[in-house]
């Protein structure tokens, strides 16, 4: 969940008054903790937790690269969504 894909998604119409966007970076147990949460109005995830890419609406290529930085560090990510909010939660080591 790129920050461009972010800030759209809070400027859709129909997102005036319940649209968010929030970042949390802290460190918990030896893991830098960073956190993304975005409003968001429809399903982008799938049965696996992984967020569904779409290319061709230029969908997914900040995702991609979040994936390959957290790959590259040995951390973990995991998507979570809830009615109207994703959200992306990163832990790399940092001991």
């Amino acid at each position: 969940m790129a920050l461009a894909t972010g800030i759209r998604v809070v400027l859709l119409p129909g997102m005036t008054g319940s649209a968010i966007m929030e970042y949390s970076i802290y460190k918990k147990n030896g893991f830098l903790m960073i956190v993304c949460t975005n409003s968001m109005q429809h399903q982008i995830l799938d049965e696996s937790g992984n967020i569904k890419i779409n290319h061709s609406s230029k969908n997914g290529y900040g995702v991609k690269s979040i994936n390959k930085i957290v790959k590259k560090y040995d951390g973990s990510i995991k998507y979570s969504q809830s009615e109207d909010t994703l959200a992306c939660s990163i832990a790399i080591y940092n001991g």
